[in-house]
Formats: structure tokens, sequence, C-alpha cells
């Protein structure tokens, strides 16, 4: 259930001294205790910590490192919620009564992987965890409404967001009266390790906008937001979809708008498959379809988040720079599709220009730009679409810029940059060269 009045910031949690957390029938500082906690940070936090049940410095030290990774107060006591914590991040539950949540409470058991982690790992920690509470909420069979789910749902919010129930304004029914999926989004990624790379909140559109300022901004965070026709999702993005007729697409995007974001942990041949937190009222398994090239095809989807390689090297930017220079709208100095489609394979950025007439020599404008990891094939497909629109190709030229050993990123950049610095304006006929899905599997 859904209710779009209330907002997060007034959601009301119960008290961490309430039923929901997780307990000890034994002392914090017995030895046993101490010994469990010392093997568990040195599991979680990869550490070598002398296992001798003795509360020392180091050990101190250790336990206030991993309370400030969990987002909890680093007061150096391992209490219920840091023994929960623990848990949640890959410990095993002590074996003496402590009061440890049920198998089928149990979180996913994943490991925190330390700063710096690749992002191939950091993706696979992403999917794993995912899928740890799609089978903790029984493939989507367990309901918020289950009183079970309670404290699952209380460490969304508290750990995902870090909106302290304190702070919350009382509303019964708190559990679904609040849309929890943002929530969820963030539980998993801070649990997964990404970090201050991502914008912890209670908001996808939150989120999706910082993912896309980064990329704007080109800055060193490898969190960036896409168009559905620039990325290909991968195992570990994000992929959102607007909900609510909210209209939000990626350039019209702002905050508060009401949007939902889903975990893709699969990609199979025409389908996705995303993980995602209150979808029918649970965390379950969606299908999105895509087509051969692998790009999403579902109407309301409008962004990929995702971690991945796009940034470029001094070579690659000074590729990028070369082609910056002014190009004339009207030129006759082009190719002839034919000669395109026989020079040797290059990726790289090409413009469609169109027979103008007017003057005593052709003249051509440029229409469309577009990039391509093997120039010749691209435009052999497009010569294709024209032939069969019976469209003369004589009626057309083309202009290459050559971009050896470029790859996605740079193609995208550059891409983005021609038509940028010419205008969009100029490109008068972008949707006569849209090519048939069918045709993409040809590059």
């Amino acid at each position: 259930m859904r209710m779009s009045r209330f907002s997060a910031d007034q959601l009301y949690v119960p008290s961490p001294t309430s039923q929901y957390e997780v307990g000890s029938t034994y002392s914090r500082k017995s030895v046993p205790n101490i010994r469990w906690v010392q093997a568990s940070l040195n599991r979680i936090l990869g550490l070598r910590l002398v296992v001798d049940g003795i509360m020392g410095p180091r050990t101190r030290d250790a336990v206030r490192r991993f309370q400030n990774m969990a987002g909890i107060a680093t007061d150096g006591v391992v209490g219920a919620r840091t023994k929960a914590a623990l848990i949640r991040a890959g410990a095993q539950p002590p074996k003496a009564g402590a009061g440890s949540t049920s198998a089928s409470m149990a979180p996913a058991q994943a490991v925190l992987p330390a700063p710096g982690t690749p992002i191939s790992a950091l993706a696979k920690s992403i999917r794993s965890i995912a899928l740890g509470e799609l089978q903790r909420w029984g493939n989507g069979s367990m309901k918020e409404s289950d009183i079970r789910m309670r404290p699952v749902l209380y460490d969304y919010w508290l750990i995902g967001t870090g909106l302290k129930p304190e702070t919350l304004t009382h509303l019964p029914s708190w559990w679904s009266a609040v849309p929890w999926s943002a929530a969820f989004i963030s539980w998993v990624m801070r649990h997964a390790g990404a970090g201050n790379t991502f914008k912890y909140s209670p908001s996808h559109s939150v989120y999706t906008l910082a993912a896309k300022q980064n990329r704007i901004t080109n800055n060193a965070n490898p969190l960036k937001a896409f168009r559905l026709s620039e990325a290909r999702p991968q195992v570990g993005d994000i992929v959102c979809r607007r909900r609510a007729g909210s209209g939000a697409t990626y350039d019209n995007l702002t905050a508060g708008m009401p949007t939902h974001c889903d975990i893709v942990v699969a990609v199979q041949p025409g389908t996705l498959i995303t993980v995602g937190g209150n979808v029918r009222d649970s965390v379950s398994s969606t299908r999105v379809p895509i087509d051969s090239e692998g790009f999403i095809q579902k109407p309301g989807y409008f962004a990929v988040l995702s971690y991945r390689d796009t940034t470029i090297t001094e070579n690659e930017r000074f590729m990028v720079e070369e082609i910056s220079d002014e190009l004339p709208v009207y030129t006759t100095d082009l190719l002839s599709f034919e000669e395109v489609i026989k020079s040797a394979p290059a990726p790289g950025i090409y413009e469609i220009y169109q027979r103008s007439s007017g003057g005593s020599l052709p003249n051509f404008k440029r229409i469309y730009v577009g990039k391509a990891r093997s120039l010749p094939q691209r435009l052999q497909q497009h010569a294709w679409c024209l032939t069969h629109l019976n469209i003369p190709l004589s009626f057309y030229r083309v202009r290459l810029r050559k971009m050896s050993g470029a790859n996605d990123a740079v193609l995208r950049v550059a891409e983005r940059k021609v038509i940028d610095h010419h205008g969009r304006h100029t490109l008068t006929n972008q949707r006569e060269f849209e090519l048939p899905g069918e045709l993409w599997g040809w590059e």
C-alpha cells in the first residue's frame, strides 16, 4: 500500500529498545562474547586481531571502525545493535543463546568490500545482497504487512537512509504508509560497500540526480547515470522508471519526482531480471524486456545507473578535443556512402549530410550525427534503410571522424560534443535515420 501524501520524513519507526531489536542473553563483557566479536571483526574487516576474549584498545578501535562503516553510534560498545549489524555483515550468530534472528529472517551473508574494491567486485556484491534479500522475503511471498518483517523494514530505513526513529512523526502502519523502495536500494548499496559513491536517500530521484551530476561533471565518482540509449544494463546496475504519472525522464528529472528503481541481478537474451523493494508489497523480482543489443525497451524506464569505467585517458581526451573544431553546417567536402562502406573499419563519429538546393554547385546540409565502433558497418546499415525507403543514396554524403582505439565511453562523449558544439537545431532529420532494432546486431 502507498499513500503518496506522506513523506519519508514523517515515518514513525519503533524505538531501538523495542521488541524488534536483536537481543542477547549473556553479558557482552563475557570472554566468549568478546572472542566472537574479535573473530567476526577479523572476518568482516580483514583484520588480524588476537582472539583472546580481552576487549583491549585494538579490539575497541576495530569495533568503532565497524560501527562507523555500519552507520551506527561509534561508541566502541558492542551492544545489541552492533551485534545485529555484525550478523548482517556476515558474522555467524553466537552459539550461546545470543537471541539471533531466525533462519527465515537472517539477512544476506555478505562481507563488506574494503575501500577501493574493483568495480566488478562491487557489482557482484550488489547482486549477491539483492538476491539474499529476495530469498529472505520468500521471493516476494512475504509481505510488508507481515509482523515478522517489521524489523527488516526498520533496518532498511535506519541503516539505508539514516532516518532515526526519534526524529520521525508517529504514523499508524508506517511499514506500508510510506514507500520504502529507495530505503531498500540504499540499504543494499551501503551493505555492498558503495561507501561515499552513492547518495543514500529515501527518494530515488535524489541518488539518480547525484549519479547524473557525476556524469555531467565527469568527476572521479564511478557511479554514473545514462539514458536508455546510452548504456546496456549490466549485473549490479540500477534501472529507473517513472511512476504515479510523474512524466520523469533523464533530462527533466528533478528532486521529489515519483520514480522507482530496481537492481539488475541477471541479463538474459531479451530480458533483464531485476530485484526491488516495495514491489508488490515485498522484495520481488521483475522481468524487463531488452532488445537484441541489450538496451531496455519497456516504456516508462528512463535511466541506467552503473558502476563502469567511463574514465577518459589523456590520449582519449585529446581525441575528443580534436573533434571540437568548427565545421560548417553546409559543405561540399564529403564522401559518398559507397566510398565510406569500402573504407577500412574504424571506430569514430559520423555526420550525415543531405543534398540542399540553391547555388550553382551541389550543397549538403548536416542532418544527423552518430557514433559507431565500425564506421563502414554502421553506414552500411543506414544505406540499407535508405534503399528500402526508395531514397537514392546520391542525395546524401558523409563526414567521418575516425578515432582509432576509442572505447564506448570516448565515443559517447565525442558524439555528445559534436551535437552540443554545432547545435541540435541543425539536425533536422534524426528520425529518418533511426535503425530498426534487428540491424543493431550487425555491429
